[in-house]
């Protein structure tokens, strides 16, 4: 089940309080974009995912509700640092080039990154080196590991994007990708709701060398309101109690989605 990052690592990312005594205004609610990432966030899903959940409800203390726009993950970001209207957008991965464009607010949670493969064609590597000529899959603007990131992007591997993560996976079955870069939680919760992937349920594993553990974050507007609203959260944000909220809201959703793969069958 996801972790929550210590408080030295939450330190590191800000959770630091001084804009909350600043004379900037609050807005009237936090307005924020997502993109469809289940378990974590999708308009579809119970309260709108995991983490959107938690999010929620850690501004519900603060007295501010929340609203969130769903949009793929190019045009959430590009919406949430460009409108006016937003504030927010998350959860999403760290990186040095974000560090421009985001107040970071602190980890809310995990993700274990890895490769998705065929059960009947496993791939073995040691180091990133052992990929070369396999053919990869990753979604467009996602932040992976620095180093992956940096030799798909020199194309030292190959590497070919696409617009979401189903649409990997369902490349991966048809046989024209080798691997797929992919959180494993995510993985999971589509190979059992998606039905275009019913077919390969069992033709798909996760590779048991991972990339990376991530944390999960929430981008704020690099702006005085945005580091107003970071500090907030950050301020009524409790790691103990909302990783426990986070879990039970995942266990929740896994229940929804096999609740509702048992009334599809009938």
């Amino acid at each position: 089940m996801l972790k929550i990052l210590s408080l030295s690592l939450a330190l590191l990312m800000g959770t630091s309080t001084p804009a909350l005594t600043r004379d900037v205004p609050l807005p009237d609610a936090v307005r924020m974009t997502a993109t469809d990432w289940p378990p974590f966030a999708g308009k579809d899903l119970p309260d709108q995912g995991a983490s959107i959940a938690l999010i929620r409800d850690v501004f519900a203390r603060a007295g501010l509700p929340l609203e969130v726009k769903f949009a793929a993950w190019q045009r959430s970001l590009t919406t949430a640092l460009a409108d006016e209207g937003f504030l927010a957008t998350g959860p999403v991965y760290y990186s040095k080039d974000r560090e421009d464009i985001c107040h970071f607010s602190a980890p809310i949670g995990q993700s274990k990154v890895g490769f998705v493969q065929r059960k009947d064609t496993p791939i073995r590597w040691e180091q990133l080196e052992d990929l070369t000529g396999v053919r990869i899959g990753a979604v467009s603007g996602y932040v992976n590991e620095a180093e992956f990131d940096k030799m798909a992007h020199d194309q030292t591997l190959d590497v070919s994007t696409v617009h979401n993560d189903a649409l990997n996976l369902r490349r991966l079955a048809f046989g024209r990708i080798d691997l797929a870069v992919i959180d494993e939680a995510n993985m999971r919760y589509l190979l059992s709701s998606d039905k275009k992937l019913e077919p390969y349920r069992e033709l798909l594993e996760m590779n048991s060398r991972y990339l990376i553990t991530n944390d999960h974050l929430i981008c704020f507007k690099k702006s005085d309101t945005g580091e107003k609203l970071r500090d907030l959260f950050n301020a009524h944000y409790d790691a103990e109690k909302d990783g426990g909220l986070l879990s039970a809201k995942i266990d929740e959703i896994s229940r929804w989605m096999a609740a509702r793969n048992q009334m599809d069958a009938r």
